[in-house]
Order: structure tokens, then C-alpha cells, then sequence
């Protein structure tokens, strides 16, 4: 229900004259939002009301206008919140479908990717076990021609150790023996043992490294062929830092692939 005007507005504006009961037929606009009715004999006879009378009507509708409108606004915002509720629901839904519909695709993919990804893991590692068998066998027909040849000694386990090393790609493919030797020294696995030997040996580290230099060509001097059935270090033919310097690239070679067998003789 909507009113262009309040009933005590509306009312303000018709034309005030002569007022008679509530229960008149007289035309006036008061009568007509009443909507009672009376006969033309009532018309005549009807006592006339007092203002203040007057004014309590008014106020009366007024109030009750007052709490229509009141009620009619709270009955159409419960509507606008069940429509509002009932909108939310219908979109959420809308949106976790749409959601739905674009991660069916993107779960595909990523279950291509991982599966993708499993299977290059398995070549991978299929590729590692086929090169850990060409290095082994690589090697094995190294070690062997060492054993013809009469060259397991010293002098054979660094040519070894390069040609390892090489093979598993830690130094350059094109490198000498004694440049090999220089490379490996410059890894941190190398400066690992090395430190730990000088501790253990209580050498200085400055002092081992400038051993490095030409160890090869010494080594070979100083090796004497078909002498032992195995690598040994032997302290009459070498300085206490050259010993260090060997003794760490033999155990560095400790955590390689096939691994030669040594042993250090202390006795002079």
C-alpha cells in the first residue's frame, strides 16, 4: 500500500469548515478514507465533533499508517533477503561448476605431465644403469691392461684416476695426466679429503698443494715396474707431503667406481 500523502497531510490540505461525526455521508475527503456510511436523515442530525476529537482521528491513522508502512518494509526486506540468499546460492553453484568444467582439462594435463615426467625418470634412470655398465666395463678393461702390462703401481692408479674422471665427465675430455690431476684438485671433494688428511697428518695445506705440481712425472721416476701386485705409498721414496698429496687422491678414488685396493708403508 503506498500513499502520495500522509493522512494527517492529506487531511491539512481540504478545506476546513464545518466537521460532523465520523458516521456523516457528508463528501468531504476525512469522510472518504473513512468509507462509512450513513443515510441523508443521519447527514442532517449528526452532531458536530470537536477539534480535538478531530485531531485524535487523525492521529490514530497516522499511527496506523505509521505501522503499515513500518511492517510492509520489513516483510519486503525479508523478501529481498531470501531473493538475495537464493541469488548467492544460484551463482556460487554456477561459479563451482564453471570451475569444475576448467579443472577437468588441467587435471588431464597434469596427470599427462606427471605421467610424462615418470617415464622420462625410468629412461633417465635406465640411461644412468646402461652408462654405469659401459663405465664399469670401460674400466674394468683398463684395470686389466694395467695388470698385463705390468703398471699396477702408483703410476698406473693416476692414470687411472684421470681416465675416470673423464669418463664420468668431472674433468675435460682432452686434459694430460698431470693437467687431469691439477683439475681434480680444484674440487671441493678433493679439498674435502685434503683438509681432513693434513688435520689427521698434522701437515699445512699450502705445503700438500705445492706438492701437486709434477706429481705425475715423479711418481714415475721413482716406480719401478712389475713391483708389487698393488698400489702402495712408500715413505722411503717420497716426502711426508708428497705422501699426503697421494694419500688423498687415493682416497678420493675410495668413493669412485671400482675402486683400486693401496695401502701406505710407513717403513724407511
Amino acid at each position: 500500500m503506498r500513499f502520495s500523502k500522509s493522512p494527517i497531510r492529506f487531511a491539512a490540505s481540504v478545506h476546513i469548515g464545518t466537521f460532523r461525526h465520523p458516521t456523516d455521508r457528508v463528501r468531504t475527503a476525512f469522510d472518504r478514507c473513512r468509507g462509512q456510511t450513513t443515510n441523508h436523515v443521519q447527514q442532517r442530525d449528526a452532531p458536530l465533533i470537536s477539534m480535538h476529537d478531530h485531531h485524535v482521528a487523525l492521529r490514530n491513522i497516522e499511527a496506523k499508517w505509521l505501522k503499515l508502512t513500518v511492517e510492509q518494509r520489513v516483510f519486503w526486506g525479508k523478501q529481498d533477503a531470501i531473493r538475495y540468499r537464493e541469488q548467492h546460492a544460484e551463482l556460487s553453484q554456477h561459479f563451482k561448476d564453471e570451475l569444475k568444467l576448467l579443472q577437468e582439462p588441467q587435471k588431464a594435463l597434469i596427470n599427462d605431465l606427471f605421467e610424462q615426467k615418470e617415464q622420462d625418470q625410468k629412461r633417465i634412470q635406465q640411461g644412468i644403469i646402461r652408462n654405469c655398465d659401459l663405465l664399469y666395463a670401460a674400466l674394468k678393461e683398463r684395470t686389466e691392461k694395467m695388470m698385463v702390462l705390468g703398471n699396477c703401481n702408483l703410476c698406473g692408479a693416476l692414470e687411472r684416476m684421470v681416465y675416470l674422471a673423464k669418463l664420468e665427465e668431472k674433468i675435460p675430455p682432452t686434459v694430460g695426466v698431470q693437467e687431469g690431476l691439477d683439475k681434480l684438485a680444484q674440487r671441493s671433494e678433493f679439498t674435502e679429503v685434503l683438509h681432513k688428511e693434513v688435520q689427521a697428518r698434522k701437515l699445512v695445506v699450502e705445503d700438500v698443494m705445492a706438492c701437486l705440481n709434477h706429481l705425475y712425472d715423479k711418481v714415475c721416476k721413482r716406480t719401478k715396474e712389475m713391483e708389487d701386485a698393488m698400489v702402495v705409498v712408500r715413505a722411503a721414496r717420497y716426502t711426508d707431503n708428497e705422501r699426503a698429496a697421494l694419500v688423498v687422491l687415493l682416497k678420493l678414488q675410495d668413493n669412485w667406481l671400482d675402486p683400486l685396493d693401496w695401502i701406505e708403508d710407513m717403513s724407511t
